[in-house]
């Protein structure tokens, strides 16, 4: 048994659980049972989870947090947000379960954590040497945390000469609210645009209304690779999303929508898997219809974006956590 303990909501956005959910996902196809323990999960959350066989507690305290893992009699406790630090992993550990903390920057790694899991491509040792070497570190691209959906998709057809199609997603919440400015920007253009929208965004029904009948909207797509496999161009905020794309192979431009995004968008930049604007303000629909025209012109950077996305992450970090965890003690 796995426990997870992570959240998703408008504020935080859905990049901490979509990871849990990959490996909640191996871990249940390997044979294993898995509980998310959440506050307040969103209703696309809870269905995914319904649909995997994986149980759904709710959370309102470390108390809460504590009574989950020993009820559950879980070996390992995956814990996967910024909010989630030492005072609840001892917690979640108090019961003799080993602690896994799937971290970005450093945020939440601490003492109590057996593994430190952290995906991004930039991620290494130094970042927790604070930690004096106690806990085991799965560190870099080798461990990104996808789907199996991009695993089975991993390494798409070559860029093709034309760029037509683009793909607008801004993650689970869209907490910046770009997607209007990128609709703003590709709205009577020639280009076909789809827009996606997470489970976790309150403005939905807005965003239908703007886009008007010539731009796609979806909301809360269970399998991103259909629409990601679709794209010529992806615009997207520089966070999990940008590894998913750089899986398929697929051009991206990638705006930093908040500070602990700033590495993802130096990494995206120095191996070439996308064009990177570098905050917020600087993602004017003006600013994003320039960026894609550019690109869309550009089939040598857009083919170069091609190959080495693939090249550096291949889908399967999720088997290789797994392995790690049953090594813990974590079988089912």
């Amino acid at each position: 048994m796995l426990l997870f303990r992570t959240d998703a909501n408008a504020a935080i956005g859905m990049g901490h659980v979509t990871r849990s959910l990959a490996l909640a996902e191996a871990w249940v196809q390997g044979g294993g049972r898995a509980t998310f323990a959440m506050r307040e999960p969103p209703a696309d959350v809870a269905r995914r989870l319904d649909a995997l066989g994986i149980a759904l507690a709710r959370v309102s305290s470390a108390e809460d947090e504590s009574a989950i893992a020993r009820a559950t009699r879980a070996g390992v406790v995956v814990v996967d947000g910024y909010e989630i630090d030492e005072t609840h992993q001892r917690a979640l550990a108090a019961h003799g379960a080993k602690i896994v903390v799937v971290d970005d920057n450093a945020e939440i790694a601490s003492p109590v954590a057996d593994v430190i899991v952290n995906g991004n491509p930039y991620a290494t040792p130094a970042l927790y040497a604070h930690l004096g070497g106690r806990p085991e570190l799965l560190l870099g691209a080798e461990y990104t945390m996808l789907r199996e959906a991009f695993r089975r998709a991993h390494q798409r057809t070559p860029a093709r000469p034309g760029a037509e199609r683009i793909l607008v997603s801004f993650g689970g919440s869209d907490p910046a609210n770009l997607t209007p400015r990128a609709i703003d920007a590709l709205r009577g253009t020639s280009f076909d645009v789809r827009v996606v929208v997470g489970g976790a965004n309150p403005r939905a029904a807005d965003l239908r209304t703007q886009a008007g009948a010539r731009v796609r909207v979806d909301v809360a797509v269970g399998d991103m690779t259909e629409p990601m496999s679709w794209a010529d161009i992806a615009v997207v905020a520089a966070g999990g999303t940008s590894w998913e794309l750089a899986c398929l192979g697929v051009p991206a431009i990638a705006v930093v929508v908040a500070d602990n995004q700033r590495r993802v968008g130096e990494t995206l930049k120095r191996a070439g898997l996308a064009v990177v604007i570098d905050s917020a303000t600087d993602a004017t629909p003006e600013r994003l219809r320039e960026e894609v025209d550019r690109l869309g012109g550009d089939l040598e950077a857009r083919t170069r974006m091609a190959r080495s996305g693939p090249a550096l992450i291949d889908g399967k970090g999720v088997l290789r956590i797994c392995d790690v965890l049953r090594r813990l003690g974590g079988e089912a």
